[in-house]
Formats: C-alpha cells, structure tokens, sequence
C-alpha cells in the first residue's frame, strides 16, 4: 500500500505531489540566474550602443541641416604667416599655413534672423554710444554708452534669461565653425577661446578704441590664445548699402 502510494498515489495525493514538482522546476540556481542577468545585461548594453550610433549619425545631419557649412561657394586665399612675436608655437594646434576661407551661404536665412533675435535681445539691455555695440556671450560683456555691464548679471537679477533655443543654435554654428577649421587647417586639437562676441555696427562716429574697428591688428598678438579667428556675417548682401560686402 505505501509502495503503491508513494508512486501512484490517490488523485488528489498525485495532484499535490505534481504542484510541488512543477514549484521546484521553477526554482533556478544562482548560476542560471546570474546567466539570465549576464544576457540581459548584454542585450541592453548592445542597444544602448545601437541608440547611440544612431543618435550620434541623426546629430551629425541635423548639424549639417541646420548650419549648412558646405565647400560649395568657397574662396581661399592664402597668405603670409604673421610673425609670432612672444607666442610659442603649439603642435597640432597652431596653423602650419596661413590663408583667409570664406563660405557663401554659410548658415540659412532662417537661421540668420534666429541669431540675429538672440543678439537684438541682449542688445536691447545696452547699446554703445559709438558706432559698435559689442555682446561677449562666454563673459556677458555688454557695451552700454562708453563702458561694458555684465548681461548675464543684469538677466539674473531681473529674473530673465537668454532664450534658450537661438543659444543651442548659436552652439551648433560654433561647433561648426571648428569643423570647417579643422578640415582645412588640417588642426588635431582646436579649442574655443574667449572672447566670442556678437557685435553691431551703424554708422555713429566712435567714442572710444572699442568702436573702432577697422584698424590692422593681429589677432593672436592681441589675444595670445588666438590661433584662428572666425567670423559669421549675418546680414544679407544687397538688402542695404554695404551689407553683407567682405573685403580684407
């Protein structure tokens, strides 16, 4: 009768024994479920790192969509390397080969006028008295009659910011501009430096040295971290007298 039992059993016996066999088939060892996590783990790892070339490649076209640098409508001149005086020469970063680059249609019309809000909205907080009114972004340096204020000062207090989506486009133009640097200067490790400033030019007699900009200078005797200097025009050609005309 218990040999029988112990393998036959009654039905309800049967059923009982069977429920706790399927609870211990159930049951994993630490090594298995240290395999299931180990896959699981190799799994999300491989889709992050899909995600991320993915978003990397959908970056790198939307930089190119929204800036627009490309080699069509360009002009390169080269030129006489100026004398370094004191500045010592940086491997990899310091030009082997001089010459002016200049890229028609650089950045959008659309994106022009964003930049151009972003500036006007600083401005609208100072104003030089002379013919150029200067905003530094990095330091907040803003010509206000014949000084400079802090912008970023000035917002803070009055519970203001810069808007946010010309800034991130600003970013992108930056970054693009490095590239174009890079690709002809043939440059390994470019840093931005300071200043980078927005300036705005009407034709009020100058004040101060700071107006006066038309004078030859030397970029990186006047700012020892310069190796190269960058300039978008964001004016339209032939819209006014003068806009848009590039000589030098």
């Amino acid at each position: 009768m218990a040999w029988w039992k112990f393998w036959g059993g009654n039905e309800e016996d049967d059923g009982a024994d069977k429920g706790k066999n399927k609870k211990k088939a159930k049951r994993l060892t630490p090594r298995q479920i240290g395999r299931r996590w180990g896959c699981a783990m190799a799994t999300i790892v491989i889709l992050l790192q899909l995600v991320r070339i993915y978003l990397k490649h959908k970056i790198k076209e939307e930089r190119e969509r929204v800036v627009g640098l490309v080699d069509s409508g360009k002009t390169v001149r080269n030129v006489t390397c100026a004398s370094r005086g004191e500045n010592p020469f940086v491997p990899s970063c310091s030009p082997s080969k001089c010459g002016r680059v200049v890229l028609e249609k650089a950045i959008s019309p659309e994106h022009c006028a964003a930049l151009i809000q972003l500036a006007e909205f600083g401005m609208s907080h100072g104003g030089g008295d002379g013919g150029a009114t200067i905003l530094d972004f990095p330091s907040g340096a803003l010509s206000r009659g014949d000084q400079f204020v802090n912008l970023h000062q000035m917002l803070k207090s009055n519970h203001e910011e810069l808007p946010q989506g010309p800034v991130h486009l600003l970013q992108h133009v930056i970054h693009m501009v490095k590239e174009q640097v890079t690709r002809h200067f043939g440059v390994e490790n470019l840093l931005s430096t300071t200043p980078r400033f927005v300036s705005r030019m009407d034709e009020s007699p100058a004040k101060t040295m700071h107006d006066e900009y038309w004078h030859e200078h030397i970029d990186a005797n006047q700012y020892p971290g310069f190796e190269y200097t960058a300039l978008v025009y964001l004016n339209k050609q032939g819209v006014k007298p003068g806009d848009g005309d590039f000589t030098g």
